[in-house]
């Protein structure tokens, strides 16, 4: 497989799974060091980290094998020949948003097509399985949704205000990865010392829960809120580490850097709705994006109203009184289609589409005799609908009169 990804994709990197290869670790190495010694929790301390550089892992890797006398050892060799194939140190200028550090994706896949069909189902099962859930899939979505955008998270740290910033840009999932690390930034990161750097400041950052590294240098441009971190988390998941979020707090940011958040962690990632069908494929970006919001908070509000008055019948039936009359309302404003143009007595015979006495070319009629029987057929109609009006409203008098006479001869 490594050969034909690399032919096929020549620019792509083929990888390893770590929980696969560490998932063995005990049946190669043997349960006893693994289960009565420091060194599988050594060992995952440098395997499962995106903090550490490749000369730091290639350090503490040879530590460990020397504190345990696994120097020799034939499949830990083996693996560290091949290390850069697995270790996410050695990938850590790669934008991937962290996603495919393990085969977990696909595992989760087979898991879920697992759960409601198997080898022995038709074709015809097989379908009718699979729409029920992506259905559920779907209907999980929306669930998460909702309570990304109807409910509020735990602010942990009020004192902080970038991470109730964070709590109303980001989906609840994402927050939450976000809140861990604006924690880890309170209580497990300090900041040593720092230096000037022509427009930059760079700080060291004293990090206690990376012990293998001594201290992570943020290197910040604070008129345009430009931010590097050595530990390359933004690079790697999109996401800013708990370094960089201890030097914005300790720098007192109130509003939270625009240009590091990305569109596909933030709730709007996936609009609810399309616009570009309403507005048409001519209209410009700015325009595109102003309808897209007002759909979204019109569908947002709406769904929110119906979850509010769901348990109380009569307050959800005057909603929806609320919607159709709106609705009808809407219906009313729209501008009307241009009535079918009149067809003319010369051509009347054989109806042709769109000619009217106006466009009509029968020598025997000038411009002017044209124009001036519109007019006359104008005034008509508008004759006409007075008329019309007249009549309904002689109808309405005539219906009060009888009411009135039925009144007074009641009350004789």
């Amino acid at each position: 497989m490594k050969k034909a990804i690399e032919d096929t994709w020549p620019e792509s990197r083929h990888r390893l799974c770590m929980w696969h290869i560490m998932d063995k670790l005990s049946a190669k190495v043997g349960a006893s060091i693994c289960n009565n010694t420091d060194f599988k929790k050594s060992l995952c301390a440098i395997v499962w980290t995106d903090s550490i550089i490749p000369v730091k892992f290639e350090s503490e890797w040879a530590t460990i094998m020397n504190d345990f006398n696994l120097v020799d050892h034939e499949w830990l060799q083996s693996l560290y020949q091949i290390r850069d194939t697995w270790i996410p140190a050695y990938y850590r200028e790669e934008v991937m948003s962290g996603l495919m550090r393990t085969s977990s994706r696909s595992e989760s896949e087979n898991h879920f097509f697992g759960q409601f069909c198997n080898p022995g189902c038709t074709l015809v099962e097989f379908l009718g399985h699979f729409d029920s859930a992506i259905e559920a899939q779907r209907h999980e979505h929306r669930k998460n949704d909702h309570d990304t955008r109807n409910t509020n998270a735990e602010i942990w740290a009020e004192d902080f205000v970038l991470e109730d910033q964070a709590s109303r840009i980001y989906t609840r999932t994402i927050f939450f990865d976000q809140q861990l690390e604006i924690q880890n930034s309170i209580h497990r990161c300090a900041i040593g010392k720092w230096e000037d750097i022509g427009d930059f400041v760079n700080f060291f950052v004293k990090d206690w829960e990376q012990p293998c590294t001594t201290f992570f240098e943020v290197m910040m441009r604070e008129a345009d809120m430009t931010i590097y971190c050595t530990c390359k988390r933004f690079e790697q998941f999109g996401l800013l580490c708990s370094h960089i979020f201890c030097v914005l707090r300790m720098l007192d940011i109130r509003e939270f850097p625009q240009r590091y958040i990305l569109r596909r962690w933030t709730r709007e990632a996936v609009p609810n709705s399309a616009p570009g069908a309403i507005l048409g494929i001519n209209e410009t970006e700015n325009r595109y994006n102003e309808v897209n919001r007002v759909v979204r908070e019109i569908t947002y509000s709406t769904e929110s109203v119906i979850n509010q008055l769901v348990t109380n019948f009569d307050a959800l039936c005057s909603f929806r009184d609320h919607v159709v009359n709106y609705f009808k309302t809407a219906d009313e404003s729209v501008v009307n289609a241009p009535p079918k143009s009149r067809s003319c007595s010369h051509w009347n015979k054989i109806q042709r589409y769109g000619h009217n006495r106006r466009s009509c070319k029968n020598p025997t009629r000038t411009k002017e005799q044209a124009m001036a029987e519109d007019d006359g057929e104008e005034a008509d109609e508008v004759d006409e609908e007075e008329d019309e009006w007249e009549e309904v409203e002689e109808d309405m008098d005539e219906q009060d009169e009888d009411a009135l006479d039925e009144e007074d001869g009641e009350e004789e």
